[in-house]
């Protein structure tokens, strides 16, 4: 049995708070890789698909069906962000947040285009007027998780336009 000595009694704290320190550290350094996966996969989910193009095309459009079919393509091209989104393995709690509420924004908008597209083809004002403020609202809400985003990359000197 090993008895403790002054020299272990004074080497044991400070070897615990060395431990807590590289414990926060690797905490930090998750945070900011989960940050740069999901900017980069998000970037990279987003390239090809031009939502506000999609909605003067929607808005020049002549016929109701020719609305639907642009709102449906909308529709399936959130849903491929969404699901890009989904498969990042993100690790650190504040960005798993993050993570979940950006799919799940992502997942409105796109089934609120879905209905919109629905509404068009049945000539539906009211439904098209409820799949209008959904988009909306997860419009905002995808704003908001924007600023999240920011906001705890400031917190951990995380540069957004660096790669992963």
């Amino acid at each position: 049995m090993m008895t403790l000595t002054m020299k272990n009694r004074l080497t044991l704290p400070l070897l615990f708070a060395a431990a807590m320190a590289l414990s926060a550290c690797t905490k930090k350094d998750q945070v900011a890789a989960d940050l740069l996966s999901l900017n980069a996969a998000g970037k990279a989910a987003t390239q090809n698909i031009d939502l506000q193009n999609s909605m003067g095309r929607v808005q020049s459009a002549k016929s109701n069906e020719e609305k639907a079919a642009i709102l449906r393509e909308s529709a399936a091209g959130l849903t491929k962000i969404q699901s890009t989104l989904q498969k990042i393995d993100i690790k650190s709690p504040e960005v798993k947040d993050i993570q979940a509420r950006l799919t799940g924004a992502f997942g409105k908008v796109s089934g609120a285009a879905g209905a919109a597209a629905a509404a068009f083809e049945k000539s539906d004002t009211a439904a098209l007027d409820q799949a209008g403020k959904v988009m909306q609202e997860s419009q905002r809400e995808i704003a908001s998780v924007g600023n999240d985003v920011v906001r705890l990359a400031k917190e951990h000197k995380v540069d957004l336009n660096k790669q992963p």
